[in-house]
């Protein structure tokens, strides 16, 4: 939403900055010279001095104000993402009055305030690009309440920030101390609460208001009525002690660009350069007499000619990978691979009835080449050259969305090629269940979008500065040669569960083909634990370190204790006692998010969220800066920990 609410319409204009403040003061000296009938030049020399010494006391501040405004709430439908809501609109109502009603009834029992379509909160525009709304400060709430008999009741409000796909983050509650006699007619509630400092609304997020009735009494029936759209009886909200202020957001790091690494020499090519004599194509092809489709040597389906080298004899021992039991499924289907694949380019190859994966599928036979992948960096290497894949442009796309595509023929980094099959590019709005365990899969180019409030640096360098609010590093929380402008490829993640078999996806013991274990247990058992390969298990899960030295904690600690130490492995009282586990607080899809910090409630729901409970992480009381945050800041979820 946006901020002030009660100007121009109610009293004289409030004293917002410097500029205000000294027209104010000067008109009042000027009144008072005038009253004294003194010359008007004496009332023009009070007003200079006046300017003079405000712009020497109180300097104009750097951040532009975003302006004040009045928020009224109006019954017009908007939709954010996928979700309806109604408006908060600066316009004055010209429709019918229409109301929000609830069946309030039974004492204590707090409910939500709905239209005729259960649609219960009210949404402001979204931050424009390029800048970030400061909302923090005093806000006042103007409510226009009746009820069809005399009652008695409260009136709460909660105040939301709404990410671009419409997923909803309380940042207040507030609650108004006064108990209403109710009658027929409306009647003003109205109160104040502060957003906590510091509250900023990034690009593309909107803010949202929801209101509550709670009757103090029982009175089955009862039905409680909030204006909305009534000229007569304007319900409102908005800042009073500060504006909106536009700030400059935190830029995404930036670094310059790594050279692309040089192809090494194809590692199929045994004889180089090629004459006329070369026989080495006959190691995988029989022209004449082949017993296979495509004049392949070794028989069909098509993986057994890579199998006659890679299982170990002649080259890498992939063969055993895909053993494994989450593999790349190149065994499962027969003769839909088609060599026609990269000269087309199309995405309907790998959707529907012909989707599969094979071997020539990841990797251009007569160009591959050995190497290993660089630490860091994001481009393919050795094996993934000369294969083809798709770009993605994310130049005009909102949060959680998929990029434009384009084909390339030869792919410069790794997801490019990955997402050739895992993204809506391939099978657009019905994704495939297998071989996933049975789970949809999802878009990865759209969780890899680097407009998301967080994702892993797959796509673009990741958000997080890895800077404590006081300019302290945690840095080094980041193990393996990874740093906080380093790039991501997939087989980072995705890999073999043996640290000696060959690099790649092609099977793992682990679920969804993982280095490493993630699941329920991950952060509770050993430093072998997928996210143990780039954040340190003694920083992020040990709970020896909970009061460890700055360099030694994470962006959620506060002064004098490591909360990711104190939280994992403690007890979750909505879940049993059972240990504070990662996915407790974070999603179980880690790609990205449109929620800082990976951050998943849990009514967010599937397929990001499963958790067996229905309490636990529900939203954060109030978001803090890094290294700010404490229990309180979590508050209602520590209720359901230790």
């Amino acid at each position: 939403m946006q901020t002030k609410l009660q100007t121009n319409r109610r009293g004289p204009p409030p004293v917002r900055n410097r500029a205000d403040f000294a027209a104010a003061l000067g008109d009042n000296l000027a009144a008072v010279v005038h009253s004294n009938k003194g010359l008007p030049l004496l009332a023009a020399i009070a007003i200079s001095l006046v300017a003079g010494l405000i712009a020497l006391l109180w300097p104009e501040p750097a951040a532009a104000n975003h302006g004040t405004h009045l928020l009224l709430l109006a019954d017009a439908p908007t939709n954010i993402g996928a979700v309806e809501y109604s408006t908060l609109s600066e316009t004055l109502p010209t429709a019918p009055a229409s109301a929000a009603t609830a069946a309030i009834g039974v004492r204590d029992i707090e409910v939500a305030l709905t239209d005729a379509g259960g649609v219960d909160a009210f949404a402001w525009t979204a931050v424009p690009a390029g800048v970030n709304w400061d909302i923090s400060g005093s806000w006042l709430f103007r409510a226009y309440v009746r009820t069809e008999f005399s009652g008695r009741l409260w009136i709460a409000a909660r105040v939301y920030r709404i990410s671009s796909s419409g997923i909803r983050t309380e940042i207040i509650y507030t609650l108004d101390s006064t108990r209403y006699d109710t009658t027929t007619a409306y009647q003003l509630m109205q109160w104040t609460a502060a957003i906590p400092p510091g509250t900023t609304l990034n690009s593309s997020e909107h803010i949202g208001m929801a209101f509550f009735v709670t009757p103090d009494a029982d009175d089955p029936g009862q039905i409680a009525y909030l204006a909305v759209d009534d000229t007569a009886a304007q319900s409102d909200v908005g800042a009073v002690a500060n504006e909106v202020v536009v700030i400059p957001p935190t830029p995404t790091p930036t670094v310059p660009p790594a050279a692309s690494p040089t192809p090494g020499p194809p590692a199929h090519n045994f004889k180089s350069p090629y004459t006329s004599s070369t026989s080495s194509c006959a190691g995988c092809h029989r022209v004449h007499t082949s017993p296979a489709p495509q004049a392949l040597q070794d028989g069909w389906p098509e993986e057994q000619t890579c199998f006659a080298c890679h299982d170990g004899t002649g080259g890498p021992d992939i063969f055993t990978e895909f053993q494994r039991v989450s593999r790349m499924p190149v065994q499962a289907t027969v003769g839909i691979h088609s060599l026609s694949e990269w000269r087309t380019q199309q995405s309907s190859a790998f959707s529907g009835a012909n989707r599969h994966v094979e071997c020539t599928d990841c990797h251009n036979p007569h160009y591959a080449a050995a190497g290993n992948h660089t630490i860091g960096s994001a481009f393919a290497f050795g094996p993934q050259q000369g294969v083809w894949g798709i770009e993605t442009d994310y130049s005009l796309v909102l949060p959680l969305s998929p990029p434009a595509f384009t084909p390339v023929d030869r792919v410069t980094f790794q997801y490019e090629l990955c997402l050739k099959c895992h993204s809506s590019w391939a099978y657009g709005a019905s994704p495939p269940i297998t071989p996933s365990g049975g789970f949809p899969q999802t878009d990865q180019s759209a969780e890899f979008n680097p407009a998301n409030a967080s994702y892993h640096p797959i796509t673009a360098i990741g958000k997080n500065s890895f800077i404590q609010g006081d300019g302290t590093s945690y840095a080094s929380s980041l193990i393996n040669g990874l740093t906080p402008t380093s790039r991501l490829v997939c087989s980072d993640c995705h890999g073999s569960s043996s640290p000696t078999a060959p690099a790649g996806p092609h099977g793992s013991d682990n679920a969804f083909i993982l280095t490493g274990p993630w699941s329920r247990n991950t952060g509770t058992s050993t430093p072998n634990d997928l996210c143990f390969t780039c954040h340190d298990y003694n920083v992020y899960a040990n709970p020896a370190n909970d009061r460890a030295p700055w360099d030694e904690r994470t962006g959620f600690s506060e002064p004098d204790r490591n909360l990711h130490a104190i939280m994992v492995g403690a007890r979750n009282k909505a879940n049993n006692d059972d240990p504070i586990v990662c996915m407790d607080c974070h999603v179980a899809i880690p790609h990205g998010y449109d929620r800082d910090h990976l951050i998943g409630f849990t009514g967010d729901g599937l397929p990001y969220v499963d958790r067996p409970y229905a309490e636990g992480l529900s939203t954060i009381d109030t978001w803090q800066a890094s290294g700010a945050w404490t229990f309180d800041s979590c508050g209602t979820a520590m209720d359901s920990c230790k």
